[in-house]
């Protein structure tokens, strides 16, 4: 029996021997090998081997696991790092080596890099604001314009390939031309339309030829005939490019028709009225949706602009269905404008005279103003032309057509029917058998602007009083006649102020 061989290697029963029956068996040399052996156990445990913990076993397993192998929580507590190894093991300012990196190229490379890149950028962006600054005056025509010399054509002009010698060329040949310093157009190679009644012509020098040769007899009767019924018009009545009342022959237009009667009552165009023609008339670009829609404006009447909707007539090719449209919308509404097919072209009137009674084609949503010919004049106002224009019937120069009433009336209560005050109207040539013919003008309605417009009177109740197409409100207002003649009367058989002897 020895000493306790703990904790070089485990004792065995030779150092530490069994009691197998009476405790007499102990001998001091036993207890002495116990005695070792704890002090061996305690050398090797040391002081407090649980620490702070509740015993020696759970201090243990703080750091081992059940396998015997170190905890990883026993080694990232004490900033010992485990694998695999991850960004947050890292610090900010470890200063690794770049050599140690497995970089694809080194930083150095890929700073020049960035420098070179940083100073082509800086280098391209100042070449494209200059680009832009120099681009938008181009564009505005405030700077950096093509010089004449450097536009090149795709066709050469008198053996010129650039822009700039091709005008200089044309310009001296036209300042020539223009000054007859050479030789200017023969007449015989200036063509005409050819559309002669006495004569046939194709180019001047053969109108002018056949002009000479024509009679002072047919002159004189060719005058007679425009004096007889035309209609004259002298410079101080041109309105721009549309003064061309002088087309038509005392133009007129169907106002309504008269069932009754199976005729059409006409509404002849005033000669000094307000008014406006077209140009350049094209009916086939009249399209639904995009074309369809012809705005008038009658000042004067205190009432809006007019909206003509086209829609029901397209695809159209003649003018008088047109003309008719338009003066059904304007009928209807009572509004002071007529439709005239003068010559093939279409004229807008206003069918009261004087100076604030105005008139313009205004521009619309899908407008039809283009297509039929008033493109060039949306928003132009036209005036009346005072005494300007005339008319000529039956060898007389007439201004205008004959007012038969103009009176300041007082409409009590709405109605229809109107009993001016002035006795018996036959002594103004209104009475029976004039329904329809009589148009009645209404401006200056105290209450209702609505009112004012062109109106016709339907019926006479009695021969003080008769009623119009529409109801009047009540208020007061200026009122007058205007005959409107049925189709199939002569002209003459109007009357008309201002007669006199051509």
């Amino acid at each position: 029996m020895g000493r306790s061989s703990y904790p070089g290697q485990i004792d065995s029963d030779l150092e530490l021997p069994r009691i197998d029956n009476n405790i007499t068996e102990i001998s001091g040399d036993v207890i002495n090998s116990l005695r070792d052996a704890i002090f061996s156990i305690e050398e090797a445990i040391g002081v407090n081997p649980q620490g702070n913990l509740a015993d020696f076993v759970a201090r243990i397993n703080r750091v081992i696991d059940h396998n015997g192998n170190l905890k990883t929580s026993a080694l990232t507590g004490k900033g010992l790092m485990t694998l695999p190894i991850a960004d947050i093991h890292i610090a900010s300012n470890a200063a690794i080596k770049e050599s140690k990196l497995d970089l694809d190229y080194a930083t150095a490379t890929l700073n020049a890099r960035y420098v070179s890149n940083l100073a082509d950028i800086n280098t391209n962006r100042s070449a494209l604001n200059a680009l832009t600054l120099r681009t938008g005056e181009h564009f505005g025509g405030i700077g950096d314009r093509h010089d004449g010399y450097d536009i090149d054509l795709q066709n050469s002009i008198r053996s010129s390939d650039d822009l700039e010698t091709a005008i200089n060329i044309l310009n001296n040949d036209f300042t020539n031309h223009e000054g007859a310093l050479l030789t200017a157009h023969t007449a015989s190679s200036i063509s005409v339309s050819g559309e002669f009644d006495n004569f046939s012509a194709t180019n001047v020098q053969d109108a002018l030829i056949g002009l000479d040769n024509f009679g002072t007899g047919e002159v004189k009767r060719h005058q007679d005939l425009l004096h007889t019924n035309a209609v004259g018009l002298n410079k101080g009545g041109e309105q721009g490019e549309q003064g061309n009342l002088k087309e038509t022959v005392l133009a007129s237009t169907i106002f309504q028709t008269d069932i009754s009667k199976a005729t059409n009552i006409l509404q002849v165009m005033r000669p000094n009225t307000a008014r406006v023609t077209s140009k350049d008339i094209d009916l086939r670009s009249l399209t639904i949706s995009a074309s369809n829609m012809f705005r008038i404006y009658a000042d004067g009447v205190g009432r809006s602009a007019l909206d003509v909707d086209l829609t029901s007539i397209i695809p159209v090719d003649d003018i008088d269905t047109v003309v008719d449209t338009i003066n059904i919308a304007t009928r209807g509404s009572n509004y002071p404008v007529s439709a005239y097919n003068t010559g093939g072209k279409l004229t807008i009137a206003h069918n009261i005279l004087g100076e604030s009674f105005t008139i313009q084609i205004q521009n619309v949503t899908n407008s039809a103003a283009t297509a039929l010919g008033f493109g060039d004049v949306t928003s132009t106002t036209f005036i009346w032309s005072e005494d300007n224009h005339a008319g000529y019937v039956g060898g007389y120069r007439i201004k205008d057509l004959k007012t038969l009433i103009r009176v300041h009336h007082t409409n009590s209560s709405a109605s229809s029917v109107i009993a001016p005050g002035l006795g018996d109207l036959s002594n103004y040539d209104l009475s029976i058998g004039n329904e329809g013919r009589v148009l009645c003008n209404i401006t200056n309605h105290s209450t209702t602007p609505g009112d004012n417009g062109t109106h016709y009177i339907i019926s006479f109740p009695s021969s003080e009083s008769f009623t119009l197409n529409s109801t009047i409100q009540s208020g007061e207002f200026d009122w007058y006649q205007i005959f409107a003649h049925r189709r199939g009367d002569e002209v003459a058989g109007l009357e008309w102020e201002g007669q006199d002897k051509a």
